[in-house]
């Protein structure tokens, strides 16, 4: 299907200009170009996406309705020299696989994802695998193959990252499950840390930990030497979440607890997985705390055997809710908000100087262009930025909210 492409219009027309400074006085504008590359209508292309990689010069994602069940679909789309287009390559069709939440690019090259389950919280959630086709597409309708690697089991739901070793096991977090004894409020349980392993032409799941005492992980960020770190929503002293270790030790694991937050200058209640640099330092978001009370970006670095803990910026009231952090190959952090800005969300950027951050305001959604963006960053070899908005844009048949869109940033 082709994408519906409207004008390339720079970023903070100069109608909205005041208004935004206003707002977010602290995040100067810049003059980069913004673009829409494509509207989604919830019909065959799919609605609401839910994440966006880059491979190959080409994007990839998901959708979390839409397609030929209106149980989602996940679509790549490529340039040309009309412009960008985008072809669905599978179609959710069962109960069971739908609502697709996140895509990930495996090392034996294959794309890897994470389904919701149609009932939401009371349908097990799924991790599955998509192969192309065995010899090339000829034409847009050339599906490719889904295999379906584990089920788990009911009121379980998969935190946002997975990710790989080098043997190819897979290693992620359940936003709930597990174990829910005495320790663990929540009687649906508080969250799982597991290893899914290939194993005889099949996978095995393996529950490595069952939190307890912090509750509902957002996934894990490995480092070259196998250690896991994450943090959690709730939990931790001040029950505002906590920053954790996973160490391996032998056939088991320790878990240590890095870093809890108070809700305070600090923040709290983090809902995305950390980001890890070369140098060791931890980068993440709270969507709570800090000077405006809607969330911070803070770095926890390696210092003399422990760690030190930093708040990097402030998002100002009516704000928040930060996505996932990536870096580009200068250091600087970039994210989205679900709020702010137009009060449908925004991008923004944190470059480093002389120790201390500077915050750009890179674009503020109108709902027109987008809404709501809930998905972090992606970059190609150019530098250009890419993304989702969940809502806004074209209405087509999701309720008036808009079906969302993905666009570009170009410097």
């Amino acid at each position: 299907m082709s994408s519906l492409l409207r004008p390339t219009h720079t970023i903070l027309r100069a109608s909205l200009l005041m208004f935004l400074l206003a707002t977010t006085a602290s995040l100067p504008a810049t003059a980069q170009t913004f673009t829409v590359l494509h509207y989604f209508t919830g019909a065959g292309d799919g609605g609401n996406p839910s994440s966006l990689l880059v491979n190959q010069h080409s994007l990839y994602g998901t959708a979390v309705m839409g397609g030929t069940g209106n149980y989602g679909t996940v679509f790549k789309m490529s340039q040309g020299r009309s412009g960008w287009a985008l072809t669905t390559l599978y179609n959710f069709l069962d109960n069971d696989e739908a609502e697709p939440q996140n895509l990930f690019l495996g090392p034996d090259g294959r794309f890897y994802g994470t389904t919701l389950g149609s009932l939401g919280l009371y349908s097990g959630a799924s991790i599955f695998s998509l192969t192309p086709p065995a010899t090339p597409c000829r034409n847009v309708l050339c599906s490719w193959t889904q295999t379906q690697l584990t089920d788990f089991g009911a009121l379980e739901n998969i935190s946002p990252a997975l990710v790989f070793d080098s043997s190819g096991n897979i290693y992620g977090t359940t936003v709930n499950g597990g174990g829910d004894g005495d320790y663990c409020p929540y009687e649906f349980g508080c969250g799982t840390f597991f290893e899914l392993s290939p194993s005889n032409g099949g996978w095995t799941l393996n529950t490595i930990y069952d939190f307890l005492t912090s509750y509902f992980p957002n996934g894990v960020t490995p480092d070259d030497a196998g250690t896991f770190y994450g943090d959690t929503s709730q939990g931790g002293s001040s029950d505002y979440g906590v920053i954790f270790e996973f160490s391996p030790s032998g056939n088991s694991w320790s878990q240590t607890v890095l870093y809890n937050f108070s809700n305070g200058s600090d923040g709290g209640v983090p809902l995305a997985p950390l980001l890890r640099d070369t140098a060791g330092n931890l980068y993440g978001t709270t969507s709570s705390g800090g000077s405006g009370s809607a969330g911070t970006i803070f770095e926890l670095s390696p210092s003399a055997g422990g760690w030190v803990f930093n708040v990097l910026y402030n998002f100002p009231a009516r704000s928040g809710y930060p996505s996932a952090l990536s870096m580009d190959s200068a250091g600087n952090l970039y994210g989205t908000t679900r709020a702010g800005g137009l009060d449908y969300g925004t991008v923004f950027k944190l470059t480093p100087s002389n120790g201390s951050w500077t915050s750009t305001l890179l674009h503020a959604f109108d709902r027109s262009d987008g809404a709501n963006p809930q998905t972090g960053i992606v970059f190609d070899n150019a530098g250009n930025l890419y993304g989702t908005t969940t809502y806004g844009g074209i209405s087509g048949s999701c309720q008036g909210f808009g079906c969302g869109v993905v666009w570009e940033i170009t410097p």
